[in-house]
């Protein structure tokens, strides 16, 4: 797993570092990994604690993370689509996410299956993704989505199921 951050960080500052900036405030360019576990009442819906772990890369070229930061993404909602008995395909969360303690921006991911959508907008952490929002969000990527045994289902939830997650994010700041 560890090697496999690493060269998904290794990738990602490097394809930053090879977008071209046209003048003195042309937008900045950033991209960086993550991983980090998280207990969730699963399958279930409303807000968990947060999910912790460790980022390598130029996130929002705010801050660096070299060799590592401290990663935490809050959880303050998330719910997942039930369908008989089986484990929640598709879920959705929003959150906060913070590097060595810094806000950095706020979330929104969309997964189904072991795959999830993010979006991050570091310029307003209270409008991301919100339904008729003019807000443009600044930051994409993709995360897995792995929970750990004890599995729970649509009909028999496990109350607190541990979930790894590892993604990569490569975001835009324009001036």
């Amino acid at each position: 797993m560890k090697k496999s951050i690493g060269l998904i960080a290794l990738t990602a500052v490097v394809g930053a570092m090879l977008v071209p900036a046209t003048s003195a405030s042309a937008a900045k360019v950033g991209a960086g990994v993550g991983e980090c576990r998280v207990t969730l009442a699963w399958p279930g819906s409303g807000g968990a604690g947060d999910c912790t772990g460790l980022a390598v890369g130029g996130v929002f070229l705010d801050h660096l993370c070299l060799p590592t930061c401290a990663l935490a993404a809050s959880v303050d909602s998330y719910s997942n689509i039930c369908i008989g008995g089986l484990p929640p395909l598709i879920g959705e969360a929003r959150g906060t996410l913070s590097l060595d303690g810094s806000h950095i921006g706020s979330y929104h991911w969309v997964r189904v299956g072991a795959i999830a959508v993010i979006t991050v907008d570091p310029a307003d952490p209270s409008a991301v993704e919100t339904a008729g929002s003019s807000t443009v969000d600044t930051g994409a990527g993709v995360a897995a989505f792995l929970p750990l045994p004890p599995f729970g289902t649509c009909a028999n939830p496990n109350p607190a199921m541990s979930v790894e997650i590892a993604g990569a994010v490569f975001a835009v700041q324009v001036p």
